[in-house]
C-alpha cells in the first residue's frame, strides 16, 4: 500500500483496489499469490509511503524493463511522488514464493532483483507499449501482466518441478504465517513451533527461507501494518491492545523503529522529506 499527506494527515494512493476490477486471479495463479493490485502514479510532487510489508511482490511497470520482484520491505520508505505510468503489483502468498520463483528468498528482504535474474532466463518482460495499448487503463494492464504471468509460470514449473522438500518447506512456512498473523491470539514463535510439532530452529530456518524475514520480524510488521489500516479510526491504546501490544509504548517503540517516526507525527503528516527513485543499475533494484 502507498500513502500520502493531505491536510495534515495521511491518505492511501495509487492503489486501484481489487474489487473496482473484479476480474479474478488466473485459476493456475491462485495457490501462489494472494492478490494483484493495479495503480496509477498520480502524486506528483507530493511524498508518497511505501509501507512496510511481510509480503514477496512482483512488480511490473509500464515503462516496460521486465518484471520485478521485490523482497518483504522492514522500513517504511518516502519518495516524491510522480504523475504519469502505472504498474501493477503480485503479492505472493506466505510460503510460496520459493515454489513460485525457483529459489529460496531468505536474502531478499529490502531488495528489489529482476525476475530474469532469479529464473536465470530471459522473462520475456512487458513491453512498454503495452500500457498504450491498453489506453493507460490499470484494470486491463493488470489483466495482461497476470496472464503473461500465469503463462510463464506454468511454463516454469512444468521445465523445473518443486521437489518434495520445497514443497513440505513452502506447507510449514505458509501454516506458520497463518498462525503468526493472529494477533489476537499472541501465539509466539515458540507457541506456534509446538503446535506445527517442529523444533523454534527449523521453523526459524523454514520460516526465513520461504518468507524472506525471520518470524519474530514477520509479527513485528504485521502488528505495524494492523495500526496503520486503523490508524485513522481509534485511539492509539486501543489500537495497541487489538494489534497484540501489551501496552501503547510498545506500539510507539515498534511504529517509530519501522516507520521512521512515532504514530502521532506520522497521522499528523509530518513525514521524511521523499527523494525520487532512482536505480542503481544493480540486483539491488530501485531504492527511494
Amino acid at each position: 500500500m502507498n500513502r500520502f499527506p493531505v491536510g495534515g494527515g495521511v491518505r492511501t494512493v495509487l492503489a486501484v483496489p481489487d474489487e473496482n476490477h473484479p476480474s479474478p486471479l488466473p485459476a493456475e495463479l491462485r495457490p501462489w499469490l494472494s492478490n494483484a493490485r493495479a495503480a496509477v502514479a498520480d502524486a506528483g510532487g507530493a511524498t508518497v509511503v511505501d509501507e512496510p510489508d511481510t509480503s514477496v511482490t512482483l512488480l511490473f511497470w509500464s515503462a516496460g524493463g521486465g518484471a520485478v520482484v521485490l523482497g518483504p520491505r522492514t522500513k517504511a520508505g518516502y519518495r516524491r511522488g510522480e504523475s504519469g505510468g502505472g504498474c501493477v503489483r503480485v503479492r505472493i502468498r506466505a510460503g510460496r514464493a520459493e515454489h513460485l520463483l525457483g529459489r529460496g528468498v531468505r536474502e531478499l528482504g529490502d531488495r528489489a532483483v529482476p525476475l530474469r535474474e532469479l529464473w536465470g532466463e530471459s522473462d520475456d518482460s512487458l513491453p512498454s507499449a503495452w500500457w498504450e495499448r491498453e489506453h493507460r487503463d490499470p484494470a486491463r494492464f493488470r489483466h495482461a501482466a497476470l496472464s503473461w504471468l500465469a503463462g510463464a509460470a506454468s511454463r516454469r514449473l512444468s521445465s523445473v518441478p518443486p521437489t518434495p522438500s520445497v514443497l513440505s518447506r513452502a506447507r510449514l512456512a505458509e501454516v506458520a504465517a497463518s498462525a503468526l498473523s493472529d494477533l489476537s491470539a499472541r501465539a509466539g514463535v515458540r507457541e506456534v513451533s509446538r503446535r506445527l510439532h517442529v523444533s523454534e530452529r527449523q521453523l526459524r530456518d523454514v520460516f526465513t527461507g520461504a518468507v524472506g524475514i525471520a518470524p519474530k520480524r514477520f509479527v513485528r510488521l504485521h502488528r505495524v501494518r494492523a495500526v496503520l489500516a486503523r490508524a485513522e479510526r481509534g485511539r492509539l491504546a486501543a489500537l495497541a491492545a487489538d494489534a497484540g501490544y501489551h501496552d501503547q509504548a510498545h506500539l510507539t517503540a515498534d511504529f517509530r523503529a519501522v516507520m521512521g517516526v512515532p504514530p502521532g507525527a506520522y497521522l499528523a503528516g509530518r513525514l521524511p522529506v521523499g527523494r525520487r527513485c532512482e536505480s542503481d543499475g544493480g540486483s539491488a533494484g530501485w531504492r527511494g
